[in-house]
């Protein structure tokens, strides 16, 4: 008898345990070519790096002997591994108080805290509302990762709890730096975090996050190969711990890295395999940012039109789970697909929100590029006033950032080019985004790579 698919899908996520799982388990090994296709997408990011990793599971031509006995063994590893997993810890008291004194009445609340909770029950608190209170608000989360870190190295002993907490609060601390763009600081902060880990601090699921992180700070800044490197350490370290939800997060930036390197084909089977291995209610942002990744990849490869039903039918998802620069992000890239739809008026409104939502989380570079995108929009219509206004609008932002070098010399030519000879094709602006998306951390990249 078949295994439902109901069964097969919680057997890939490592959520069927028990006989029901040894059964499956069974039923796959004797061969049963059907069931081993269902599965196989659900089992993709369990797979080594390697050969059988990059071959998709789906495809008939692929069901060949080597491939099969990887999608066993990958099965058969993630079985064990969730099974042996030692039941989750009860919640600290001392923690989840000061976690709810936090959620009430935000960063302040340290300072009154009875000093029996100043200590790891306060690290563990702040660590967690740096994810949690601190998403929708790149500010509060540096507020929280800074109070966390602050604390956490008030402790010096040598103890591994003591470097352990350490090192988890210089992570976050990084991961808070990065997502205000500081990659300077982030890199600082990881490297002390580095530190700790090799003095005592020898968590394994610790260093995938540092690994995680620094990976993150790679893909900023337009370094794809160290960026592979570290995201799959991280994701061996997951494999291992049978991470499931760990591990997906790492195939949405591995997703990023094929779409970053120009091959949307495989970015958007990267996008598919990531969101059928996750779920949706316990990883909501992961599975937002795939989405974001799928439309933005549809888009690249001229199926604008699916990359607008996404867009629409997950609307509500989006806008819950797409927080801080993510939700400008997802703006933007719906100004885009509504540009290519010919919805000029949609594409403006969601320019400006995007714009808007940049400014306030303290983006002038970012929401400058969105409005040579709005700039890019017009021109395409004919509407060379409105166009010359978002160039020099978003140069003026873009400038705001006192910017070196090949930006700065951008920045004005594009200005003087475009004011002085509207209709002219001097300085096509698609390829100058392109330009300074690229080169806000990256300050080898060239204007002339970009045109031709």
């Amino acid at each position: 008898m078949h295994p439902t698919i109901f069964e097969l899908n919680a057997f890939g996520r490592c959520r069927l345990p028990g006989p029901q799982g040894r059964a499956v388990l069974r039923h796959l090994r004797g061969g049963c070519a059907r069931c081993r296709a269902a599965l196989s997408p659900h089992l993709m990011l369990w797979l080594d790096d390697g050969p059988a990793a990059e071959a998709r599971g789906t495809d008939p031509r692929h069901h060949g002997r080597p491939l099969v006995a990887a999608y066993l063994q990958a099965a058969t590893r993630a079985f064990r591994a969730a099974a042996k997993l030692a039941a989750p810890p009860a919640a600290d008291v001392d923690a989840a108080r000061a976690l709810a004194l936090l959620a009430a009445e935000g960063p302040a609340a340290i300072g009154r805290l009875p000093r029996r909770l100043l200590g790891p029950a306060a690290v563990e608190a702040l660590l967690q509302s740096t994810a949690t209170l601190g998403a929708p608000d790149p500010r509060l989360r540096l507020r929280f990762a800074e109070l966390a870190h602050d604390l956490a190295h008030r402790d010096g002993s040598d103890e591994r709890r003591a470097r352990e907490l350490r090192c988890r609060a210089g992570v976050e601390l990084a991961n808070a730096h990065r997502v205000l763009g500081d990659l300077h600081l982030a890199q600082e902060d990881l490297d002390l975090a580095r530190e700790e880990l090799l003095l005592g601090a020898h968590d394994p699921l610790v260093a995938a996050r540092l690994l995680f992180i620094q990976g993150d700070v790679m893909i900023d800044r337009w370094s794809p190969g160290t960026a592979h490197e570290t995201l799959s350490a991280a994701a061996r370290i997951y494999r291992r711990r049978a991470r499931i939800l760990d591990l997906t997060e790492v195939g949405v930036n591995l997703g990023n890295l094929l779409q970053y390197a120009g091959r949307f084909d495989d970015a958007l089977q990267n996008r598919f395999e990531v969101l059928q291995a996750l779920d949706r209610e316990r990883v909501p942002k992961s599975a937002a940012a795939a989405l974001h990744g799928m439309s933005v990849a549809l888009l690249e490869i001229g199926r604008w039109r699916e990359a607008l039903d996404i867009l629409r039918r997950e609307r509500t998802f989006l806008a819950a789970h797409s927080l801080g620069r993510n939700a400008s992000r997802s703006a933007q890239l719906e100004g885009l697909v509504l540009q290519r739809a010919g919805d000029i008026a949609g594409a403006a409104r969601a320019f400006a929100a995007s714009r808007s939502m940049f400014l306030s989380q303290g983006g002038p570079y970012e929401a400058g590029i969105v409005s040579l995108c709005w700039a890019a929009a017009l021109e395409e219509r004919g509407d060379w006033d409105g166009s010359l206004a978002r160039i020099m609008d978003g140069t003026d932002l873009i400038l705001k950032v006192s910017p070196g070098g090949e930006v700065y010399r951008t920045a004005i030519l594009l200005r003087t080019t475009k004011q002085f000879s509207a209709t002219r094709d001097a300085l096509p602006l698609e390829p100058v985004i392109e330009f300074f998306n690229r080169a806000e951390f990256n300050a080898d990249v060239r204007l002339h790579s970009f045109i031709a």
